[in-house]
């Protein structure tokens, strides 16, 4: 047990130079549901929040079961001009965002600087789902000004099911008391659970029951190897190898899908039909479909071969 506990702190020391931020900041939920869930119960339900239609039900699904005012943006203005549309609706007092890094169905991906200063502009909370895009590319979650970020370890990180990462800023830290408890969240669990004194006030307040110290331990050495490796060097490759496949994508005829995304996530998409799904079936191919799209994503471990 105590070489878990140091693995949990070694963990925390890890992400805080990756995330660059303070390991008091950091702690650990089971996915991105559970974090958004967390923090869309602590914010105040009078505040509109934007929201991004076709964006992941982890996203979305908080707030409206919540009852929030949702100020919708149309995806297909979204990523035509997402910079304006947000200012659009953070000029009409909307004080909460939410939205993901990386869109999962086609891979856009947003400029998280830009859209944390408009956010600092209109003293916004800026709430991001990072899990489509954490790993393959770094986050500077104090730049960015993010009030509250959550990824999930499957992907990108390649650390299974079970563990995500998240990122509580001080701002959310100071405001906010906890309104979710369990034994986690005392400094001292054999001490008078009254007194407020020995209540955690760092992110780890957030983990309410016992850690899933053998996905935490999954992830410790997953990042270990990634490091070993280089992020920047894995950010590279991804970028490398995504683009050749859209180039060779073009080449043989297929359109991709958000061509004009300024920045490669590692996840691309061709439209596709029935004919071109029961092809692939027919040829024994997996393939992930995403409603009219077929999608790609392409890692470090891939080459140009594949």
């Amino acid at each position: 047990y105590d070489q878990w506990v140091a693995s949990y702190f070694d963990l925390k020391t890890l992400l805080a130079e990756y995330l660059t931020c303070n390991e008091i900041n950091i702690a650990f939920f089971p996915d991105s549901s559970n974090g958004i869930n967390k923090i869309s119960e602590l914010l105040s339900r009078k505040d509109k929040v934007i929201l991004v239609h076709n964006d992941f039900p982890s996203v979305t699904l908080p707030w409206i079961t919540r009852n929030y005012k949702i100020n919708w943006i149309d995806y297909h203005d979204f990523v035509t001009d997402y910079l304006t549309e947000i200012e659009k609706r953070l000029k009409k007092r909307a004080k909460i965002l939410c939205l993901s890094w990386v869109f999962f169905n086609h891979g856009f991906r947003i400029d998280l600087e830009k859209v944390g200063q408009l956010c600092k502009k209109y003293d916004c909370y800026f709430i991001l789902d990072a899990t489509q895009g954490l790993g393959a590319y770094p986050l500077d979650a104090i730049g960015s000004n993010i009030d509250f970020m959550v990824a999930s370890c499957f992907k990108w990180f390649m650390a299974g099911y079970g563990v995500s990462i998240g990122y509580i800023s001080d701002r959310i830290l100071k405001n906010f008391d906890i309104n979710q408890s369990g034994w986690q969240v005392l400094k001292k669990f054999t001490k008078n659970p009254e007194k407020k004194k020995n209540y955690k006030t760092d992110a780890s307040r957030f983990e309410l029951g016992h850690l899933k110290y053998q996905n935490l331990n999954m992830l410790l050495a997953s990042l270990r190897e990634m490091k070993s490796i280089g992020f920047e060097n894995i950010s590279n490759r991804t970028s490398t190898l995504t683009n050749l496949l859209r180039e060779q994508l073009a080449e043989f005829g297929f359109e991709t899908v958000i061509h004009e995304a300024p920045d490669p996530s590692g996840i691309l998409a061709i439209r596709s039909d029935k004919k071109m799904l029961k092809r692939l079936e027919e040829a024994g191919i997996s393939y992930s479909p995403r409603k009219n799209y077929i999608r790609f994503s392409v890692y470090f471990y891939n080459n140009e071969q594949d």
